[in-house]
């Protein structure tokens, strides 16, 4: 509460003791903190339950040192199920009737990513982007219905730390669960699911070596990836790998997700404190 008032933000709130401490803290430095109700039409996470939050809103409304600038909701299905995001929707536009009988309208938001760019009618004064902000798609199938044209901004690399020539009938990684078929020139870049990559990415993802595609083969272990760049010819200890991103024709979240049978939000999450962060723009 002290950094809410200190800083002037605008805090979401669902509790009552929360609002009662952050109610306090405000009065002692003479503000009023500006704050926004978070609702429960259907999600089943945080928020006043719909059906209670006129009367939770009335109560809100005596504490004099916060003003509720907004109410907002959150979507469980915008990107598979339209309808029941329809349906929160109503809730949330019968809430804030019954909370404005007398009163001033506050600031409506629901809508995420998904609802964004399919449910113009959930636009209401705010959005709230997440996953569309990185420039993916909240899955793979909802980028086969809604293809976007969204620029992907996070890019994950790695190096070629070591290169082997193999013969046939060489085991590559744990539990030999790949074999080479024919001489190959196999590539150990350090990465691994102790930095987030998956291991159910073994033997089905590929990676960007030189502008090329090359496939992870043998078991992601905990700090290798072991890649075949049999078809790159001109690999070198020390060339960049790409694991995700690298502009048109890279490797996007929504590929990776499908591989590891997840969703991008999961992969956009899963880049441990390993890697090293660098922020650009």
């Amino acid at each position: 509460e002290r950094e809410v008032v200190a800083y002037d933000l605008s805090p979401m709130l669902y509790r009552w003791d929360g609002m009662e401490s952050l109610a306090s803290e405000a009065s002692r430095d003479g503000k009023r903190v500006k704050v926004h109700l978070k609702v429960d039409t259907g999600m089943g996470r945080l928020g006043v339950p719909w059906k209670e939050a006129p009367q939770f809103m009335e109560r809100l409304r005596q504490l004099p040192s916060l003003v509720v600038e907004g109410v907002a909701s959150h979507l469980a299905t915008a990107d598979e199920d339209p309808e029941y995001a329809r349906e929160q929707l109503q809730r949330l536009l019968w809430v804030v009737r019954e909370v404005s009988k007398g009163q001033s309208k506050p600031l409506l938001h629901i809508a995420n990513s998904a609802a964004v760019f399919t449910l113009p009618e959930a636009h209401l004064d705010l959005v709230r982007p997440g996953i569309a902000l990185y420039g993916a798609h909240p899955s793979a199938s909802f980028k086969a219905l809604h293809p976007l044209p969204l620029e992907p901004v996070m890019t994950w690399k790695s190096k070629i730390a070591d290169l082997k020539e193999h013969p046939p009938s060489s085991s590559i990684s744990y539990g030999r669960t790949f074999v080479t078929s024919v001489p190959s020139r196999i590539a150990a870049v350090p990465v691994g699911y102790a930095d987030g990559y998956p291991r159910c990415l073994s033997n089905k993802a590929q990676v960007l070596v030189r502008g090329r595609r090359a496939p992870v083969v043998g078991r992601v272990t905990m700090d290798w990836i072991m890649v075949d760049v049999t078809s790159i010819p001109d690999a070198e200890v020390g060339d960049e790998v790409i694991l995700l991103g690298g502009g048109e024709g890279g490797i996007s979240a929504e590929e990776l997700s499908s591989w590891a049978e997840t969703i991008p939000y999961e992969i956009l999450c899963s880049a441990g404190m390993r890697s090293k962060r660098l922020y650009k723009g």
